[in-house]
């Protein structure tokens, strides 16, 4: 599985105008942000990437689904909760089902598998909730 052209669909996916775009005002970062972000922000990561072989899976790997988890985790430095749970609300509104374009592959489905609420970070004197996902998708 290319987890190069997948971070790229979910990236271009998140950046298109929507709810979701506008509270974050775009900022998206895969696995890390910026050293001294500005808040709001969401960051992605793959937790597992576990193929599922059928038939005699040849090596061009057309044979192969791919479940792919991910999970978003929503910074906020508001001292209450409501902008953290506005902007998980619009992550989900916008990527529940969703069908994001996958370069080289065929995306079957999209399914959120949890919603975590919001923790206080005292490091960061901020609020962090977490939305997790699974993608099934197939190469082409």
């Amino acid at each position: 599985m290319s987890s190069t052209a997948l971070a790229t669909g979910i990236y271009s996916y998140s950046q298109v105008a929507s709810a979701f775009k506008t509270a974050i005002g775009g900022r998206v970062y895969q696995v890390r942000a910026p050293q001294t972000p500005t808040y709001p922000f969401v960051i992605f990561f793959f937790v597992s990437d576990v193929p599922d072989y059928y038939f005699t899976a040849p090596s061009d790997n057309k044979q192969v689904i791919f479940n792919v988890q991910f999970q978003f985790n929503v910074y906020s430095k508001s001292t209450s909760v409501g902008e953290v749970n506005t902007i998980a609300d619009a992550l989900v509104d916008r990527f529940d089902f969703a069908s994001l374009t996958v370069s080289g592959y065929n995306v079957f489905k999209l399914e959120r598998t949890a919603k975590y609420p919001p923790v206080w970070i005292e490091e960061i004197q901020g609020f962090v909730s977490s939305v997790v996902y699974n993608i099934q998708m197939k190469k082409i």
